[in-house]
């Protein structure tokens, strides 16, 4: 069975300040992280073996077990952190089927009335005449006695986990744990922003964002930096690093309070990143219209990425996410779906919306809303596109917009490429091949060679233009004393140039395909056999 990750890390993933262990160097700090080496391994294997065997067995006697291991695996500290996390996942319960409580006030009740045992004899006594109230053994009400105390608890399961898994989530634990001691903490990332920030409203995290070399950056006041909630706070900060490693990638920097001296840490997902626990996100939507929104814009393979809940917006007093954001090149657009609403959510939206003035933004909008307010906005933002919708929002209208700036980014991208595409030796290229190496759109690949002098883009496939030469000499002679020909034959040709698109290319020429059937074809001599034009 999986571990629920995510609620394990919110709920019991925090180490007592006690068992912490740091590495400090100048002004620097950082938790002594496990390296997931092999003989963090073995030690964690060796802990998590120990309470899987003891089920049905005291606590005190798993600790003591646990104990015995601390000399043999390394540091007391790493082995007891590691035990307290698999521990805090075990399930324990009671062996008694009395109240030890009722058991306790009834002992010591007798205890009075008979004057402190001075002896076993006299303590055996008193022992004897509760167990018969209870109509139970002397050995029985001695096992009940304190039966509710910690240290008594029975091991009824253990968590299934692994190694690995477990020295992941010590990990992250040490990073909680260090972050009680920060006077300020600031993170990025480059996901799940709409979880964070109500994490950061639910916990009552006081922050500030900020712009950092196109990098938002939130600021949370840490715990240290309080004079009341110290405790408080602190685990509440301690709760949003999960949050934060879920929108990788992430960098997270602390001013940390240790020993009368004010330390940095700093940490990034590129380089520590693997030492954590992997907590996906949960891809949800608000509402069905835009579930069906994304999918059928996903479907239609457009240059332009749409990512939900991208980044935060800062506007005035607030924060504003949009539901979504198009992004192609350098170019954004964000979108915000308008669905049901009361008077204060609308007025609330509207005044986020008007601080947004540098960005294209689309709004769509239940036609059933009619609203001057919105209208207004519109009127003094030549940036703001309204689009009404009832059941589904109107995906040409949206594309429609999409395209004026589509083009001219396409353009401008094409001529940052063109120079990288002077030297292009090989005579078959795959457009998709060559979007993945520089981090492009399909479209953009063929902007760039539009104007060539060596190749030409043909469906998916760039092609050099003396190998398209001599492919149309070919066809010449096949086509010399015929004016059909079966599609099979004509096929052998673009083969030998490992040529997959061959009925782009033959439309291309001006041959014409004629279907007989699902596998049979004819290929017809064009009219006019003289090459197109290269538009």
């Amino acid at each position: 069975m999986q571990i629920n990750l995510i609620k394990y890390c919110i709920k019991k993933n925090v180490l007592p300040a006690e068992f912490l262990i740091v590495i400090r160097w100048k002004d620097n700090i950082r938790p002594k992280y496990s390296k997931l080496d092999k003989s963090d391994i073995i030690t964690a294997k060796e802990i998590i073996k120990i309470y899987n065997e003891s089920i049905g067995k005291k606590k005190s006697e798993i600790r003591e077990k646990i104990s015995e291991i601390e000399d043999v695996y390394g540091s007391y500290k790493f082995v007891r952190g590691l035990a307290i996390l698999i521990e805090r996942r075990c399930k324990f319960t009671s062996k008694s089927s009395f109240d030890p409580i009722k058991i306790r006030h009834l002992v010591f009740s007798e205890a009075v009335k008979r004057g402190f045992p001075k002896n076993e004899e006299e303590r055996r006594k008193i022992i004897e005449e509760i167990s018969k109230q209870f109509n139970i053994s002397i050995e029985e009400l001695e096992e009940n006695l304190y039966s509710d105390l910690d240290s008594e608890m029975i091991l009824q399961s253990s968590p299934e986990i692994n190694p690995i898994e477990l020295l992941k989530s010590y990990n992250l634990s040490l990073t909680q744990t260090l972050l009680f001691y920060s006077t300020e903490m600031k993170f990025t990332v480059c996901r799940n922003w709409k979880n964070i920030f109500r994490a950061i409203k639910f916990y009552g995290l006081m922050h500030m964002i900020s712009k950092i070399n196109d990098e938002i950056w939130i600021r949370l006041d840490g715990p240290i930096s309080l004079f009341k909630l110290t405790r408080r706070y602190g685990t509440s900060l301690a709760k949003i690093i999960p949050e934060i490693i879920k929108g990788s990638p992430w960098k997270i920097e602390a001013k940390i309070l240790k020993s009368d001296k004010i330390f940095l840490f700093k940490i990034d997902s590129e380089k520590f990143g693997w030492i954590f626990p992997e907590i996906s996100i949960e891809e949800s939507y608000d509402s069905k219209i835009e579930k069906e929104f994304v999918n059928q814009f996903k479907s239609l393979n457009t240059p332009w990425k749409v990512e939900r809940e991208l980044e935060p917006i800062d506007v005035g007093n607030f924060v504003f996410i949009p539901d979504f954001t198009f992004k192609l090149g350098e170019e954004k657009i964000l979108m915000e779906i308008v669905g049901f609403w009361t008077k204060d959510y609308l007025k609330r939206k509207i005044e986020k919306i008007q601080y947004v003035r540098d960005i294209p933004f689309i709004i769509a909008i239940n036609e059933e809303l009619a609203c001057e307010k919105i209208t207004h906005i519109k009127a003094t933002n030549p940036n703001i596109y309204l689009i009404y919708y009832k059941e589904k929002i109107p995906i040409k209208e949206v594309l429609d917009i999409l395209e004026k700036y589509a083009k001219k980014e396409i353009k401008k991208e094409a001529e940052k490429l063109k120079i990288n595409l002077i030297d292009l030796k090989e005579d078959i290229i795959n457009i998709e091949d060559l979007s993945a190496k520089f981090n492009v759109s399909s479209e953009v690949i063929i902007e760039s060679c539009k104007n060539s002098k060596t190749h030409i883009p043909i469906g998916n496939t760039l092609i050099k233009l003396s190998i398209l030469d001599k492919i149309k000499e070919k066809l010449e002679i096949i086509f010399e004393n015929n004016n059909e020909v079966p599609l099979q034959e004509i096929i052998k040709i673009f083969n030998s140039y490992n040529i997959k698109n061959a009925i782009g290319v033959l439309n291309y020429l001006g041959y014409k395909i004629k279907w007989k059937g699902l596998e049979n074809a004819i290929v017809q001599r064009p009219l006019c056999e003289n090459r197109k034009e290269n538009s």
